[in-house]
């Protein structure tokens, strides 16, 4: 019998007796999808030689691995050594942050959500990674341990690790059981969860947060002999511990062994790993006095084959990771099926958010389960005049208020030239388009500016208003100072500078500079005042039945909304136009003439026909979607219905089918009488 299948079996047949094992896991564990010690030096340099003002770190991690060299784990703490030196004492949980995330798979897509590089994760980001369990990738033996410890009384909730990878708790909710780190060794261990400690910190931040998050040699030196003793305390629990790819450097798992055989008690130790110096280990856990501890040791044991093994000994399963949804839109197929002509848009409010999606490629976002929202919150920045984007965000909100959905509309009318002007003639616009959809009901519109005035004086004065912060700066010190996040995100959320992913950032980078520099900084308030409003209504409501309304670009705000608060709300968002501003001349037209004009330049660019081009939009989102909503037959232009966009792009080859496209989108923009 091998070393590997030998101790399955003497582990199932502790469990079989009912003796309890504390366990004791070291890096090996999650070597399979961890990065090594020659990955994490090449993470450390990849991250001082992307950031500027490193030159003299460089230069220590240049001497490092001379000095060193071939030796990864000294040249590893010469690395942590210098970014202390010359970045911060905690500068290298970064590096151990990076290296954790490299089993994390973020959600791809538009939205470019996930942690960014080199970006601090904190403590809420980080349990909100935890929970969505499904994107951490698991070794097999970490899988088959979470089900052990899930389902059996083995362990007795004594796991000790030092491992600062989430991998085991994330294997134990798979399994379906609960999980509790234990942070202090003085600390009780939890009877109705699975236990775990951290011996060398964890990967982010607890509540409440602690300066730093991965333990230093140095600070453990000074304490070893008081760890060791609380170590020795909680292994005397049980008599038999289990090593498990544990290498044991620091040497107080050795002397807390050694206390305990002191001490009287006896003790069986397991010790396992792929490589093992068993005179020397033998040695460091000899006592003076007392009764040796039983070792036997497991030289060549592999954790990701033993634990399976030991799982499958115990007839227990191990759940598989479930299938990870990628926000991937498999648009080939989707979008030949614009419009179906004779067909009425659904009463069911969910089912019409299907369908702007599906033919109109609306995007929808869930904080959870799709479920029908009772509120459109739809913030709207005040100028002098309404684009045509406002226009069909609008008609696509009265369409769900006929379906029984309250809207309220929230007013950015800070610094407004004559808001009082703009106001007006935003109401009335809105209040029409909003009568152009059979059944609709008027929106609420409420002042951002007057909210935060009265906000200022009264927030103050009710206790309902502790449970969510509702005036700006609390939001701002919840938001910004407790859960810190990049300021990259906090300028993608201000729209200050574009959503784009890093690596287009960096080709723009002049384009970048010049934005920051010309732009003032106003914009930067807008999360804040937004989401105090926000914050307001949810006193009320709960979040899952709110539903946002704006453009793609608004993306990074309610990313960064997910990011900053516990709990979520629903998005919609209408296409992107490309190379337009919302301030742009062409989303404002005076009369049909100019319109026509606008289309016909805008045509004369090879690219006219294509998705979230200005011509492109204008006929799915102004001239089909309208006709969609109000469920009204298509016009004709020489014997084709245009019903769908392949049918406007084959007439639009033609100048009087330009001419009628014209006139649908400003007689719904404009106003004229049908």
């Amino acid at each position: 019998m091998d070393a590997t299948e030998d101790l399955a079996q003497r582990l199932y047949r502790l469990g079989r007796d009912n003796l309890r094992v504390t366990l004791f896991a070291g890096f090996g564990l999650s070597a399979a999808v961890m990065p090594t010690t020659s990955d994490l030096l090449a993470i450390a340099d990849d991250y001082a030689e992307s950031h500027p003002g490193t030159a003299g770190l460089l230069a220590a991690l240049r001497r490092a691995r001379a000095r060193f060299h071939g030796d990864d784990v000294r040249i590893l703490r010469e690395y942590r050594a210098a970014f202390t030196g010359w970045l911060s004492a905690d500068a290298f949980d970064l590096i151990a942050q990076a290296a954790v995330l490299q089993a994390y798979q973020a959600p791809r897509g538009d939205d470019h959500s996930g942690p960014r590089p080199w970006q601090s994760i904190e403590a809420a980001a980080g349990e909100e990674m935890e929970r969505d369990i499904a994107r951490w990738t698991l070794p097999d033996g970490v899988a088959a341990l979470g089900s052990v410890l899930a389902r059996s009384d083995m362990f007795s909730s004594h796991v000790f690790t030092t491992c600062f990878d989430p991998l085991l708790e994330i294997a134990v909710a798979r399994s379906g059981a609960e999980y509790q780190r234990v942070t202090r060794l003085t600390d009780p261990f939890p009877a109705d969860a699975v236990g775990i400690h951290h011996l060398h910190g964890y990967w982010r931040p607890e509540y409440p947060v602690g300066p730093a998050l991965l333990a230093r040699s140095s600070d453990q030196t000074g304490d070893r002999d008081v760890l060791a003793r609380q170590l020795a305390d909680r292994i005397s629990e049980t008599p038999v511990i289990c090593v498990l790819a544990y290498s044991d450097g620091d040497g107080i798992l050795a002397a807390a062994i050694r206390r305990v055989a002191a001490s009287g008690k006896r003790l069986t130790v397991l010790w396992a790993a792929e490589s093992i110096d068993e005179e020397e280990v033998g040695q460091s856990l000899r006592a003076e006095a007392g009764p040796a501890p039983v070792v036997t040791f497991f030289p060549g044991v592999n954790s990701d084959v033993l634990l399976p093994r030991l799982a499958h000994l115990m007839r227990l399963p191990v759940t598989l990771p479930e299938r990870v949804i990628r926000n991937h839109r498999h648009t080939a197929w989707e979008r030949e099926l614009l419009s179906e002509p004779g067909t009425a848009p659904p009463d069911d409010p969910l089912d019409l958010l299907r369908q702007l999606d599906r033919r109109y490629q609306w995007e929808r976002s869930w904080s959870g389960e799709p479920v029908a929202p009772r509120l459109i919150y739809w913030p709207v920045r005040l100028r002098s005049s309404p684009s045509v984007i406002n226009m069909v965000q609008a008609l696509a909100a009265a369409a769900l208020s006929a379906r029984g959905v309250e809207v309220m509309i929230c007013l950015d009318d800070f610094n407004v030239e004559d808001a009082v002007g703009s106001t007006r003639r935003y109401r009335e616009d809105v209040d029409r388009w909003f009568n152009l959809v059979s059944g609709s009901r008027l929106p609420q519109i409420v002042s951002l500016q007057e909210f935060v005035d009265a906000s200022d004086q009264s927030a103050g004065d009710s206790p309902r208003h502790l449970l969510r912060p509702t005036r700006p700066w609390d939001v701002a010190r919840e938001a910004v100072g407790e859960r810190n996040p990049s300021v990259l995100d906090l300028l993608m959320a201000a729209k200050v500078i574009p959503d784009l992913p890093e690596e287009q950032l960096i080709a723009e980078a002049d384009k970048i500079v010049t934005a920051l520099v010309s732009r003032g900084a106003r914009n930067l308030l807008l999360p804040f005042t937004l989401w105090s409003h926000l914050n307001e209504l949810l006193l009320d409501r709960p979040s899952g039945t709110i539903m946002t309304l704006g453009g793609k670009e608004e993306r990074r705000l309610w990313a960064m909304w997910r990011f900053a608060f516990d709990h979520g709300v629903n998005q919609l968002y209408n296409p992107t136009l490309r190379s337009l501003t919302n301030q742009s001349v062409m989303l404002r037209w005076p009369d049909e003439e100019t319109l026509r004009r606008y289309l016909h330049d805008a045509m004369r660019e090879g690219d006219w026909a294509e998705e979230g081009h200005y011509v492109w939009w204008l006929a799915q989102n102004a001239f089909l979607l309208p006709m969609y909503l109000r469920d009204l037959e298509p016009p004709s232009f020489e014997g084709v219905a245009l019903d769908s966009w392949p049918a406007v792009q084959q007439a639009l080859s033609r100048a009087a089918a330009v001419d009628l496209i014209a006139e649908h989108v400003s007689r719904s923009y404009l106003g004229r009488t049908e």
